[in-house]
């Protein structure tokens, strides 16, 4: 088992990392209306490191961080030596200001997909079935996400009106090994290949994943349930990367994969001695070896299903 952690970022200042909607009634027979506040601008912050070595230590402490609504957390970690009470968020130099970089990149065990603005399908239910409506956005998702525990939470906006027709799920996940923000990216340019299904910019070092659940004045939180644990056979999630391009590790190289015994021998095992993920893992790695990182995953998601 090895170890991980979250890096939150707390604002000094208490600037909201919770975005605000407040009901305003509205005049001489004018329709309500909500007005939405968005994030606050915080240009210092408190550090704080969580320490996490499982998938459930990782639910707990995002379970936590949802009631915070001055904090997010962030894939990079504080450099030594700076102020952990009152530093800035950068990865880089300031050419402005002269400030030096605070926080370096980190290859991290967990991750969260973001899944923004989805087509949701007829009847769905967000309000009575959430659950099913998170797994109809897992479905979306290559296959080894299949059956493998997240913590999930809706975007700030579900709920309210306008989007009925739409699906923003946030999906947290602890791998099988550690992933660089490069390889992350890499592996979201390949999922988006056919068009935006995941937000790659969550995998850069000092992007803010926020957490904190929206606060409503006015009004109720029109969700009974806007987080949760969803527990599946596994608790350790592991990526299909495709190999890297030579001159840019954030995109694909069209090479794929080495050759391994071969998608059917893969396809065969599932369910055997070395049960449902591993053979499926395999025979996806293999497919792509055979066609070509860009290749067309659909007929061996037919035949894995």
């Amino acid at each position: 088992m090895t170890a991980d952690s979250l890096t939150v970022l707390h604002s000094v200042h208490r600037k909201h990392a919770a975005k605000q909607f407040t009901l305003v009634k509205g005049k001489k027979g004018s329709p309500d209306t909500i007005r939405n506040k968005n994030y606050g601008s915080e240009r210092y912050f408190r550090v704080e490191e969580i320490a996490i070595s499982n998938a459930t230590e990782l639910n707990a402490a995002l379970d936590r961080l949802t009631h915070n609504p001055f904090a997010f957390i962030i894939r990079g970690a504080p450099l030594r030596n700076i102020n952990r009470s009152h530093t800035r968020r950068l990865s880089h130099k300031d050419p402005k200001t002269g400030d030096p970089a605070t926080i370096e990149s980190m290859p991290r065990r967990w991750l969260s997909v973001d899944l923004d603005h989805l087509t949701a399908p007829p009847l769905t239910d967000v309000i009575n079935y959430p659950v099913d409506a998170v797994h109809h956005a897992i479905s979306l998702l290559p296959p080894e996400f299949r059956d493998i525990t997240c913590f999930w939470q809706f975007s700030s906006s579900q709920g309210l009106p306008g989007s009925e027709n739409f699906l923003s799920p946030h999906l947290w996940y602890w791998g099988a090994q550690f992933y660089s923000d490069d390889e992350l990216t890499r592996w979201a340019n390949f999922v988006n290949r056919d068009g935006r299904l995941v937000d790659a910019a969550l995998f850069r070092t000092v992007q803010a994943h926020h957490i904190a659940a929206p606060l409503f004045f006015n009004l109720d939180d029109p969700l009974p349930l806007r987080h949760g644990v969803w527990s599946g056979l596994e608790d350790e999630l592991k990526l299909i990367i495709p190999p890297p391009d030579a001159k840019d590790p954030t995109n694909v190289s069209s090479e794929g994969y080495e050759p391994g015994i071969g998608v059917r021998a893969f396809l065969a095992q599932i369910g055997g001695p070395h049960g449902f993920r591993r053979p499926t893992f395999q025979a996806i790695s293999s497919y792509i070896a055979i066609h070509g990182s860009r290749a067309d995953l659909q007929p061996l998601y037919a035949k894995i299903r």
